[in-house]
């Protein structure tokens, strides 16, 4: 153009233009702000195309990102109606007349919440409500379609923040939708996306760490343990396509068979189904159509006339009955698919495919699984051990290993390990549905519904159908051992014997979609096994590994329990790097998910005297990734309390070998499988009576009569390992331990530490919790700089110095969440009620917290009391001896002394004292437990669930205010 200024080339336009101005003004003449239109010819030397929907002007190499956010109006904010976006050549572009396809509804990559605001859940639930009858009504292929759309549509997750990127609100969104606006509202969610699935990146440490706190942060321990260790999704390529299409082979749909009997309803009108909801883990991912467990649990909560909860006990009815759409069965009996890396090094690229359903499939079949489980169980005892069989792997393991000790020296005896190929993904529809027909006749509907036609994975690269899913003989009779665990399968017995078993599956299986894999299986023998594939794994000795547990001498189980500890022991290394960004989280995903835990299968189905040196190691590693994760190197002592539970006033820790003889014997009486003596579990009863008194020493003959549970045995066993640490403390420490093991007092350890709730402690503070919880010394006779008073090395001055504002900062924060906790129950309440109120001359003040509808019509004054326990006292030595004693004679004090004035106000009297180290006075837990009552009912949750989260939020509060306390008089802290 130039350098000076040149004619408009819009026709008629006078206006002399500078080169810079350009692109402006020619876009006043598209938006139609000036008059004259732009001519084609300059939009083509200038590489531009104007978008007939909003007229502006727009390069050629952004047109298609261009036509997925452009919109009419202008950008969405919480105030704008809802635009319709720009998709002029899009192949699933709507119309006013129909709906998207299921395809295209799914396929959206458009990401929803996890959680709906509490302010949202009503209106949400009044579009879901309206969603769920209308199918109930209809039960057309729109009617369902409508509820594939309605998380995508109302709850999808924000794509920027920002203030120029300002999300619409949810309640808007929920009323477009029951004005009937459902394109729009699509339309809306498609411009949320390009229309395309990210490919997510390759994570280095950092980022893992910083996700695994955000999901801890969340609750989501599991997946933030995963997100440390995982090797990540597979990437996008044709690689991935080719292994995805391997693991999931074409075939022709099965013929379902006729039913005998009309369908009936099988939930009852009182089947709880929002107890089934909260059976779901929380970290439950979604399928492909956004629609989150999490939401249902949200809105089953709101009171409406039609409630969620019994619309959704309809849905699963109908859905049971197989009365849905065939065309809806193919996508909400589909799922996700998410690719995983798996494999070691050195070893071929693989994957693990992990497919997710639908929320409604998988409510549907959890709720037909608890009202059938009786039945399922009955049927497939006693061979198959994966299905309606608590701790079924253990009694496959303790079964084998039993037969393999008695037998192993017989002629001819084998043990025959069979794998078959893929077993999950190729098994045959038509075979599970006509044994379903025969055995469970009631399930055919829902099951020929499923699986009738071919389900739709769906997955970035493309979509998959799921063309396959989920039987005497006189010489098989002669095995001595014969079990399966899903498709794991073992047999053992005469050579001859495993040979017809090994013929028989070689010949039923394949119809069935059941193929062994030779290379994968394993045989042991010490004779001659050459009548068997040479292609399978065949060793002389009984050394082997099943369902994740060693059979062997002490040498084979010791090398497959260091291996095992290596691969645990990666996980503590990753959780010792998140203590460096939040120790507070570390601790937790240590306690939940790295420490006893991690172990816990290991040591409940292998005996204790095969692997007691590895789990020696394992409990030192523990110590290491605590001691990093902290800051706080502990003494033994200190350590030993560490290693007790929270209710003993520990950290969770739990010593595995010291645990792993209670556990073994837990597991052993829980198979039900020994009716003799056997060396094992009689040596690991020794090894635990040698731990406990002999008062309460236990036998085979007793836990023949009387099987213990592992809590229980572990519970014995901690009882006196807490007396054992009591014997040898001193008087203040000894108070200390019965304090900390008091009910509710370790609740600050279980919360989930999100700061929104402000139950995160800073890094320093949870450093300074710990040491002042495990009593070590926090003060080196410095003077109280607050005071001319000194410092004790336990901290009792600092927290009980009336200089500074500690102590009342700490009574008004305590007194803030009871405050809170009441009005959340719909209690009414005012705060520092009363003072100068009845004849007291003083003018004291009888209710830090009133609560004017507490009980038979009378408010209640409660006062909020913090009770200490000086070094030097009659107070002191009692509180050494009984838990609570100190909270008792406060509580007794403040009758004396409140009693009169409350009563001339017509109010009950009501002090809720809390020790500094947070055991509770009596009238405290129950002010409490009533209040929990409330909240359950006010919040339609469990009365466990408020109870814990009120005691957390409280005790965190606690906490807090004393480590503050700690820290504001600069005490010396080992590790600061």
């Amino acid at each position: 153009m130039g350098s000076r200024k040149q004619q408009c080339a819009v026709h008629g336009c006078p206006e002399l233009i500078a080169p810079t101005m350009w692109r402006h003004h020619m876009s006043l003449h598209a938006k139609g702000l000036l008059p004259g239109s732009v001519p084609v010819n300059w939009l083509n030397e200038h590489g531009l195309f104007q978008c007939l929907d909003c007229n502006n002007l727009v390069a050629e190499s952004h047109r298609s990102s261009h036509q997925v956010k452009c919109t009419h109006i202008v950008h969405i904010d919480s105030e704008s109606p809802i635009s319709m976006p720009c998709n002029a050549d899009s192949e699933s572009s709507l119309s006013f007349e129909s709906l998207p396809l299921f395809e295209d509804i799914c396929k959206l990559p458009c990401p929803t919440i996890h959680h709906v605001p509490s302010k949202a859940r009503p209106a949400l639930a009044r579009a879901l409500s309206t969603c769920l009858r209308s199918i109930l009504h209809e039960n057309t292929e729109d009617s369902w379609k409508k509820l594939f759309m309605l998380p995508k549509s109302l709850v999808s997750s924000p794509k920027r923040r920002g203030r120029h990127h300002k999300p619409c609100s949810i309640e808007r969104l929920c009323d477009q939708w029951l004005k009937g606006e459902y394109h729009l509202l699509w339309q809306r969610a498609a411009s949320l996306t390009n229309g395309k699935f990210r490919q997510r990146q390759q994570e280095n440490n950092e980022i893992k760490v910083k996700n695994s706190v955000a999901l801890a942060r969340e609750g989501l321990l599991g997946k933030a343990c995963q997100a440390l260790i995982s090797a990540g999704i597979a990437p996008n390529n044709n690689e991935t396509w080719k292994l995805i299409q391997s693991k999931h082979p074409k075939g022709p749909p099965p013929i379902p068979p006729a039913p005998s009997s009309p369908p009936i309803p099988i939930l009852s009108k009182d089947f709880n189904i929002a107890m089934v909801l909260r059976f779901f883990p929380k970290s439950t991912a979604c399928g492909p159509s956004g629609l989150h467990i999490q939401h249902l649990l949200d809105t089953a909560e709101v009171p409406l006339q039609f409630p969620i909860s019994s619309s959704l006990r309809d849905i699963v009815n109908l859905l049971a009955s197989g009365k849905v759409p065939v065309s809806v069965s193919r996508h909400l009996a589909g799922g996700s698919l998410t690719a995983l890396v798996k494999g070691k090094p050195g070893f071929p690229p693989d994957i693990r495919p992990i497919a997710v359903g639908e929320a409604l499939r998988r409510l549907t079949g959890k709720c037909l699984c608890a009202v059938l489980k009786s039945t399922a169980s009955e049927f497939f005892a006693p061979f198959q051990f994966g299905v309606a069989c608590p701790a079924g792997a253990e009694k496959v393991i303790h079964g084998l290993r039993h037969c393999i000790e008695e037998h192993w020296e017989e002629e001819d005896f084998v043990v025959l390990k069979i794998d078959m190929c893929n077993a999950f993904n190729l098994v045959s529809r038509q075979a599970l549905l006509d044994e379903c027909a025969f055995h469970f006749p009631d399930l055919l509907p829902w099951a020929s519904w499923c699986y009738g036609q071919q389900p739709l994975l769906q997955h970035p690269l493309g979509t998959s159908e799921l063309v396959s899913a989920i039987a005497t003989d006189e010489d098989t009779a002669k095995l001595l051992f014969h079990a399966w665990y899903l498709d794991d399968g073992v047999v053992a017995g005469p050579k001859q014997s495993v040979l017809h078993a090994l013929a028989i599956i070689q010949e039923l299986g394949p119809p069935l979609g059941l193929v062994i894999n030779p290379s994968k299986c394993e045989l042991y023998s010490q004779n001659d096994m050459s009548v068997f594939s040479s292609q399978m794994k065949q060793s002389n000795m009984p050394h082997l590994e099943i369902l994740g547990s060693p059979i062997g001498d002490t040498i084979f189980c010791a090398n497959v329990v260091s291996q095992k500890c290596a691969q645990a022991s990666q996980l503590l290394s990753q959780i010792e790097e998140v203590g460096s960004v939040d120790p507070q989280v570390a601790l937790l995903l240590l306690r939940m998910c790295g420490a006893f835990c991690k172990m816990v299968h290991l040591a409940r189905s292998t005996p204790p005297s095969l692997v007691a040196e590895g789990f020696r190691y394992f409990d030192n590693d523990v110590r290491h990734c605590f001691a990093s994760c902290t800051g706080v190197d502990t003494s033994d002592d200190a350590w030993e309390q560490a290693q007790l539970s929270l209710s003993r006033g520990g950290f969770g820790l739990r010593r595995l070998s010291k645990h792993s003889p209670a556990c073994y014997i837990a597991s052993v009486c829980m198979s039900g499988l020994f009716s003799a003596p056997q060396q094992h579990l009689l040596q690991s009863i020794d090894d635990f009576n040698h731990c406990i008194p002999p008062s309460k020493a236990i036998s085979f003959e007793s836990l023949t009569n009387t099987p213990s549970s592992q809590k229980a045995l572990s519970g014995e066993l901690e009882d006196e390992l807490f007396r054992q640490l009591l014997s040898k403390s001193s008087v203040p420490d000894r108070a200390r331990l019965l304090s900390v093991s008091s009910p509710h007092a370790s609740a600050w350890l279980s919360v989930v530490p999100f700061p929104g709730l402000n139950l995160h402690l800073e890094p320093a503070e949870f450093q300074a919790a710990i040491q002042w919880w495990l009593g070590i010394g926090v003060a080196h006779g410095s003077l109280c700089p607050h005071c001319p008073h000194a410092l004790d090395p336990l901290g009792h001055h600092a927290l009980t110095c009336k200089h500074g504002g500690d102590v009342v900062n700490r009574h008004n924060r305590l007194q803030d969440v009871f405050a809170e906790s009441c009005r959340r129950a719909c209690i009414g309440v005012q705060v520092e009620a009363g003072s100068g109120l009845g004849r007291d001359e003083h003018h004291t003040r009888p209710a830090d917290v009133l609560a004017t509808n507490w009980m038979l019509g009378k408010p209640a004054a409660f006062l909020i009391l913090l009770s200490h326990l000086p070094l030097n006292s009659s107070t002191l030595h009692e509180a050494s001896v009984t838990a609570g004693s100190a909270a008792h004679a406060t509580e007794a004090r403040k009758h004396q002394a409140n009693d009169v004035k409350c009563a001339e106000l017509g109010w009950v009297s009501i002090p809720v004292v809390v020790e500094t180290y947070g055991c509770w006075g009596t009238e405290a837990k129950w002010a409490l437990s009533q209040l929990a009552s409330r909240l359950a009912v006010r919040l339609n949750s469990p009365k466990s669930t408020t109870t814990a989260s009120l005691y957390g939020r409280l005790s965190i509060t606690l906490v807090r205010a004393n480590v503050r306390a700690l820290l504001s008089r600069a005490i010396s802290l080992d590790g600061f």
